[in-house]
């Protein structure tokens, strides 16, 4: 049921996390130039298997009352019990015009697998060591309105770092967590410095250790969309 959007449009995930054409063969890249709702279906795909397989929950931010429009929020995605871990894993995807929580980058799930290009292999890993896990959403900063053009801004996400910061006092900061790790790809590496320097001034957080995915963490550069 997962892959039905997939199938519908000629692909599936085998076993190993690579992409396959109707034919069971890797799709070469021409198949992939105009490719977007190919690249929507993946997205739902991960989100499908992050929430069956490993138990996470989407929640839409901000709250309803906090949001100008009800449809002018954004998901996010939360491990079961991730407030209660000792170990929290931060997570900041890099910048990329349609990017989704749960993939560092829709070209390499495409092209590379999903062990490549989505955060799948990091949230199993965070599962097996028992961490707690917020993963956020650097990339939706507004909604459109389809019947009038109108652009509402997403509250708490009209850019990256507010939207990182946003994340770390609503999601972050209440929680018992004695250790929380940040791990950021491309851009999230900025995010995470300036979170970082902004915690630092207030003197609120001294449990915030960095990590990064694929080497780009911790420092910033462009991410692959």
């Amino acid at each position: 049921a997962r892959q039905s959007e997939l199938n519908r449009l000629g692909y599936h995930f085998d076993g190993e996390g690579f992409l396959r054409n109707a034919s069971d063969l890797r799709p070469q890249e021409h198949e992939l130039a105009a490719a977007q709702q190919l690249l929507v279906a993946i997205a739902a795909y991960v989100h499908g298997r992050m929430c069956s397989d490993l138990g996470y929950t989407r929640v839409l931010v901000p709250t309803l009352a906090e949001a100008v429009v009800p449809e002018a929020r954004c998901p996010i995605f939360l491990s079961a019990g991730y407030e209660t871990k000792e170990r929290l894993l931060f997570i900041v995807q890099g910048s990329g015009r349609g990017l989704e929580p749960g993939i560092w980058s829709r070209t390499l799930c495409m092209t590379q697998g999903l062990n490549t290009g989505s955060m799948l292999p990091q949230l199993q890993m965070a599962a097996k060591h028992e961490f707690g896990v917020v993963v956020i959403n650097t990339n939706s900063r507004s909604y459109v309105n389809p019947d009038t053009g109108e652009k509402h801004p997403i509250v708490g996400s009209e850019r990256p770092e507010a939207h990182a910061a946003y994340m770390w006092e609503r999601f972050v900061a209440p929680t018992s967590a004695k250790h929380v790790f940040i791990m950021g790809y491309g851009y999230g590496g900025e995010v995470t410095r300036t979170l970082l320097a902004s915690l630092a001034k207030m003197r609120t957080e001294e449990r915030a250790a960095v990590g990064g995915a694929g080497g780009a963490a911790g420092g910033a550069g462009g991410g692959t969309g």
